[in-house]
């Protein structure tokens, strides 16, 4: 997708992190997929809260920081049709600062994440979803199974869990 998409060119693969969290309940609604930012606000890797410093710890994988985390739920997100798992792949990766600084995407507003009007961030998804299907000449088999269809294919499904790290508290 990031190959693919211009809008998503200035995530560099290398510096994040993908990961699988069981869902804790069979529902097949509910949370689907989270982006765990490894930096604050400008890309900042101290914060001020409360009166009390706070730094996020660097996560090294083989030497290369990671910036960001991306977790998927299973096999709640598996369990989606195809075009629902690449929206929502999209959705998470455009939460993605385009300055790859580890923040995240700020809209102006209290509801900086989304911003001020959700139904314009998923307008903003939606199009890059449109062409990527557009632009794809990626193999979408792997993509259109569920959790069954990949065990029947591959046997056992196996993900890798990456914790997100704690703040710690500065003296």
């Amino acid at each position: 997708m990031v190959r693919v998409c211009p809008e998503l060119s200035h995530i560099k693969e290398d510096h994040l992190a993908i990961g699988f969290t069981k869902a804790r309940s069979i529902k097949s609604t509910g949370l689907l997929a989270s982006l765990t930012p490894l930096r604050f606000e400008e890309g900042k890797t101290v914060t001020s809260k409360k009166g009390y410093l706070y730094e996020i710890p660097e996560l090294l994988v083989d030497g290369v920081p990671i910036l960001y985390i991306l977790h998927f739920l299973y096999p709640r997100f598996i369990d989606l049709p195809m075009s629902n798992k690449v929206h929502t792949i999209i959705h998470e990766l455009w939460h993605i600062s385009p300055h790859f600084n580890g923040d995240i995407r700020r809209f102006r507003g209290r509801t900086y994440a989304h911003s001020g009007r959700k139904s314009r961030f998923e307008e903003q998804v939606s199009s890059v979803v449109k062409a990527w299907f557009q632009k794809t000449n990626f193999d979408t088999s792997i993509l259109a199974l569920d959790s069954n269809g990949l065990k029947r294919s591959f046997g056992r499904v196996l993900g890798k869990r990456v914790s997100r790290p704690k703040l710690t508290r500065l003296p």
